[in-house]
């Protein structure tokens, strides 16, 4: 008898659980990634970090003796159907993988158990805090973040980030060639993620020199002071225990000093929107947190979408963000809030149209954060920000972007202008009468915000009457 591990989001030999403990019977194992192509469909940018980083874990899995396989399906059903066939196939006494949260990854693996006649075991490894285990004194889940931390800060012990190493009575072999092949064939047509390869150094790196000044650094986009390990954590390539591990390195949380305390509460937002999707799944089928609020009336432009999503609405900061993400599957944090703001409530459209093309282009798509991200952006979803709070796209690049550094990179058209004239070119360009090579703004901002409030002032109206 033989052992599966299915791999997921979960690209990784250290803290994997499910992966341990297969080797722990000492029988033989072998291993699964499976590619699902429509639901939750990975991004270019993610897809090659993918691939780069499943051609590590193929070599990491020949020298503890296990095979890797991998074969691609269109839907999270024919995943199940894939990995229970494969299973039976090879005569496996179990199938070992470690859960995601989500409804659809519920019911694939609930289809697993109910199908495989052998041995399914699910393991939580995706957030610190077990999905569940944080809840009011009523034993509900918490919709607001700060009494949710203070739970979870509550509820710490070392134990939780302690590391999982794999130990193997296996044989090694020599690793999959088919893996190789696959791997680097879709390399070949995805594009360069180098920059982002070697995780492990990335976080050591972040945590000596990042952390400490993390809270005052990390909403300047044109500097290096975000810890930039989410791409890697969105498909497991290192586990979210690594990171609170390496943070604390045997210290208690009170040691932190308020650099490192900020980063610690972003991750720990990170398993706040994992708890919710698992509390709430009806947040998993584009449905808002807040009911109310399927109710707005949505503008829907699509040449406003196209302008947006194109850097092209005549918003430097806007413009440059979305640029930078186009090329690069990557947006810094502070100008995802600026422009998921712009999208909602200057443009007035829908949340979904910007949460789907995020996780388009993202090269740190993550369908729980991403989803949470937006909703709080919009107003719509658990501690959201107020609806009545809009972000000023020009005040947000004069606080965060002085000199123009980030603009300059992305946008080459104002290049040359001067600092304070950047931020709000087309009024330079007119006082100074000069034609301009940069598109004009799509909207007239002054008359949004009336338009947003009277559509959230009546969304709420319905919702009562």
């Amino acid at each position: 008898m033989s052992q599966l591990v299915w791999f997921r989001n979960d690209l990784r030999t250290h803290d994997n659980p499910a992966l341990s403990t297969a080797l722990e019977t000492n029988t033989p194992v072998s291993a699964v990634y499976v590619e699902v192509s429509q639901q939750h469909a990975a991004s270019p940018h993610q897809r090659a970090l993918k691939m780069h980083v499943l051609r590590e874990l193929n070599r990491e899995l020949a020298e503890l003796g296990v095979t890797l396989q991998i074969c691609s399906v269109g839907t999270f059903q024919e995943a199940a159907q894939a990995v229970v066939r494969l299973a039976t196939h090879h005569n496996c006494a179990g199938i070992y993988a470690n859960r995601d949260c989500g409804v659809h990854e519920y019911q694939r693996d609930q289809y697993v158990s109910d199908h495989f006649s052998g041995n399914v075991s699910f393991y939580g490894i995706d957030t610190v805090q077990p999905l569940g285990s944080i809840t009011t004194g009523q034993g509900t889940m918490f919709k607001v973040f700060t009494p949710f931390k203070r739970a979870w800060l509550s509820r710490w012990n070392e134990s939780l980030v302690q590391p999982i190493r794999p130990t193997s009575q296996l044989r090694p072999i020599a690793p999959s060639a088919d893996v190789e092949d696959f791997t680097l064939n879709q390399l070949t047509q995805l594009p360069e993620v180098d920059v982002w390869l070697n995780p492990e150094q990335s976080l050591q790196d972040f945590v000596q020199l990042g952390a400490s000044q993390y809270d005052k650094l990390r909403d300047f986009p044109a500097i290096e002071g975000t810890s930039k390990l989410s791409p890697h954590l969105a498909i497991g390539a290192i586990s979210i225990q690594s990171c609170v591990r390496s943070l604390l390195q045997g210290r208690s949380v009170a040691d932190l000093n308020d650099g490192e305390s900020v980063w610690l509460s972003e991750l720990i937002w990170r398993d706040f929107y994992r708890h919710l999707m698992f509390a709430y799944p009806d947040i998993s089928k584009n449905r808002a947190f807040q009911p109310y609020t399927d109710l707005i009336h949505w503008d829907n432009h699509e040449e406003h979408f196209q302008a947006w999503c194109q850097g092209k609405t005549g918003f430097p900061i806007v413009d440059a963000a979305m640029r930078c993400l186009n090329s690069t599957g990557w947006m810094h944090n502070r100008l995802r809030m600026v422009v998921a703001s712009f999208l909602c409530k200057d443009l007035m459209i829908d949340w979904r149209w910007g949460e789907r093309y995020f996780m388009s282009v993202l090269i740190d798509g993550d369908f729980a954060s991403n989803n949470g991200g937006w909703q709080w952006a919009a107003s719509a979803g658990a501690d959201a920000a107020p609806y009545f709070r809009i972000f000023n796209p020009i005040r947000q690049s004069q606080r965060f972007d002085v000199h123009g550094e980030f603009i300059r990179t992305w946008i080459p058209e104002l290049r040359e202008l001067p600092d304070k004239a950047i931020h709000e070119p087309h009024a330079w360009f007119e006082k100074n009468q000069l034609t301009a090579n940069y598109c004009p703004p799509i909207i007239d901002r002054s008359k949004s915000k009336d338009k947003v409030l009277t559509a959230f002032a009546h969304a709420k109206e319905k919702s009562v009457s």
